[in-house]
């Protein structure tokens, strides 16, 4: 990221949770490095038995494993966060309170938040998270006899909040896809990577079963990857553009529409969705069915 910005999400999300237990013959950030080279692009250091100093030691290290290369987001600890120069925190939903950690690690640092509920999603994104983790979703390795709460409640978030979010919960290759169509910006696993035999091939085939269906409900925070994707599938549609519907092929990029439209960037301001945007956001846009694009020009005067 650059300097006193916050990280820009990618999409789709593939987020690895950490688990010591799993790093059975090799070290974690061992593991975790073959994890990205198979796609993952966030981690998520989740040892919350782990003393404090040797939280923070295994921290520095995941830290030097996924930079520049994946956003790095530790559970619970806004302080081991900001020491080991993470991303940003997450927190479980009985944890504090969003605000009270935007406090603690300021504006250029993302807050995830865990919810179960429609409720606990909406809460949190009042209070300013900028990503959530919604779940348990299926029958889980790692939670045991929880209580489920199906796809569903992912149908019910993505149609009451407008920031990211992410299924976890029993989440594999047989059902990822399922969970894409649900509105998801990706997912977070454990053991569906950690627990194989080869992380690396894990995550890939993930990556691949979260792209065809990757279009469906693009949000804000997506990154190239995404629209690299979505490029892939074309077809005709439509969206209103200054209060006009209009027809066009795409998916396409916000920013390769105004330019095929003769639009000078630096001279407009683009609301998508009902949100201003900055210009750096526009070749981060993916333009889809239904979407409502506004184009301010500025008015010359003397």
């Amino acid at each position: 990221m650059t300097a006193g910005s916050k990280p820009s999400l990618p999409y789709p999300i593939l987020c690895l949770v950490t688990q010591l237990s799993y790093a059975q013959g090799q070290t974690l950030p061992a593991l975790i490095d073959e994890a990205l080279k198979g796609g993952v692009n966030m981690v998520q250091l989740r040892e919350k038995e782990l003393p404090t100093e040797e939280l923070l030691a295994l921290a520095m290290e995941v830290r030097e494993v996924t930079l520049g290369r994946a956003l790095f987001l530790v559970n619970q600890r806004p302080d081991v966060a900001l020491a080991a120069g993470a991303d940003g925190v997450h927190l479980g939903e009985e944890a504090m309170p969003v605000k009270a950690a935007r406090h603690r690690v300021g504006d250029r640092h993302l807050i995830g938040r865990s919810v179960h509920s429609l409720a606990g999603a909406q809460e949190a994104e009042a209070q300013g998270a900028d990503l959530l983790v919604v779940g348990t979703i299926f029958p889980s390795v790692s939670k045991p006899g929880v209580k489920t709460a199906g796809l569903g409640l992912l149908s019910q978030v993505a149609r009451a909040i407008t920031i990211p979010f992410l299924a976890i919960g029993g989440v594999e290759q047989g059902n990822v896809a399922q969970v894409m169509e649900r509105g998801c910006s990706g997912v977070a696993v454990i053991s569906a990577i950690l627990g194989a035999a080869d992380p690396r091939q894990a995550a890939r085939e993930l990556v691949e079963k979260m792209l065809p269906t990757s279009t469906h409900h693009p949000r804000r925070g997506t990154g190239s990857t995404g629209v690299a994707a979505s490029m892939a599938k074309t077809g005709i549609i439509t969206l209103t553009v200054n209060g006009k519907v209009r027809e066009l092929k795409g998916p396409t990029t916000l920013e390769r529409f105004l330019r095929d439209h003769g639009v000078n960037m630096q001279f407009v301001a683009v609301a998508y969705n009902g949100t201003v945007l900055r210009r750096e956001e526009f070749g981060e846009i993916t333009l889809n069915k239904g979407d409502t694009v506004e184009i301010v020009r500025p008015v010359g005067g003397g």
